[in-house]
């Protein structure tokens, strides 16, 4: 498997995941253990990060509104994290954005 792979399509994708709704918590969706299990088994490194990060920031979410709190939170850091990782997967360079 390599990593030399050129820019991702993010809409793209986004679709790969096939049928899993990923439209949010406000329609009370959370990350599932099927849903980690899948996206664990994508073979393509770009789209499999694209999905952590989606999946981080579900989680997130849903900490949040389970909670009550803030946006701040270990998932958020992990999204952002993700995003940092994507960007070096996907060998887009650049600077950190935070």
């Amino acid at each position: 498997m390599s990593l030399t792979r050129g820019p991702v399509d993010i809409e793209s994708a986004a679709l790969v995941a096939g049928d899993a709704d990923l439209s949010g918590t406000a329609a009370g969706w959370a990350p599932t253990l099927a849903d980690v299990e899948r996206i664990v088994a994508l073979a393509d490194p770009a789209v499999r990060n694209l999905q952590i990060t989606q999946c981080y920031c579900e989680l997130s979410r849903a900490l949040a509104a389970r909670t009550g709190g803030g946006p701040a939170n270990w998932c958020r850091v992990a999204t952002w994290a993700s995003k940092q990782a994507g960007q070096t997967i996907r060998k887009e360079g650049g600077t950190i954005r935070t």
